[in-house]
């Protein structure tokens, strides 16, 4: 769902399959109560103020290795997990500056991941393709160009990366939990190999290399293929 990227909703047998099932370790979703700003009495507006109100906010989600939490991932590095585990639905992502803002929607996901060991060493290739969409466009960015889609398409393709690489690298160097399910992965895979490091499989999950690529498929939205522009401006190339 597009509002619920950055969160998470394995169930309680979801929960219990990873537990035991080797090459991968169980998460669970986030719920935090957050004190918003109380809202002026309707009733009462004179005398002013108003009670605590508070909202349920459910967003990233708790690392677990083997029978123990271990820490937490914030929303982003949720998202970024939801990739990797083909478990992304949609949302809206943002590239640029505040008053230049590309807003995208990303309606869809796949992600392949290819895990191999040779020579002592653990090798994970994931590989993710994007469909989305250009919903709003805060410059003047004539998004009808090629050459300028092709310029947002690899800004947002970078991006997404960045967020994939650095939680990978931030699960492997903080937990050293595979809850990407790499080492099922491998299992899948290389089952002979994986026979012979299963029981030591953390000693390489956190020295993999990791290769990430992110390819996207984005459409004009025809609402705003043209940019708004004052009358007597002249048109960019």
């Amino acid at each position: 769902k597009t509002s619920l990227s950055k969160s998470i909703f394995p169930n309680t047998l979801e929960f219990i399959k990873n537990y035991y099932e080797p090459g991968i370790e169980p998460v669970a979703g986030v719920i935090e109560k957050v004190k918003t700003e109380p809202q002026e009495s309707l009733i009462n507006k004179d005398k002013g103020g108003g009670k605590e109100e508070f909202k349920i906010k459910y967003e990233g989600l708790a690392v677990f290795k083997e029978d123990k939490f271990i820490g937490y991932l914030d929303g982003t590095q949720t998202r970024a997990y939801n990739f990797i585990i083909n478990q992304f639905g949609s949302a809206f992502m943002d590239i640029g500056k505040e008053d230049s803002k590309t807003v995208f929607e990303i309606m869809g996901s796949k992600c392949e991941t290819k895990v191999s060991f040779q020579n002592n060493k653990a090798s994970v290739s994931i590989n993710l393709k994007l469909k989305c969409t250009i919903v709003n466009e805060q410059d003047k960015k004539n998004i009808d160009n090629d050459k300028t889609l092709n310029t947002l398409q690899t800004e947002l393709n970078k991006t997404i990366k960045n967020e994939l690489t650095e939680t990978v690298q931030y699960v492997q160097t903080k937990y050293n939990s595979d809850i990407f399910g790499f080492g099922k992965s491998l299992h899948k895979q290389q089952p002979s190999q994986w026979k012979k490091i299963k029981n030591n499989w953390y000693d390489y999950f956190n020295k993999a290399d990791i290769k990430i690529t992110v390819t996207s498929n984005i459409t004009r939205s025809g609402e705003i293929n043209q940019p708004a522009k004052l009358v007597g401006e002249p048109d960019e190339d």
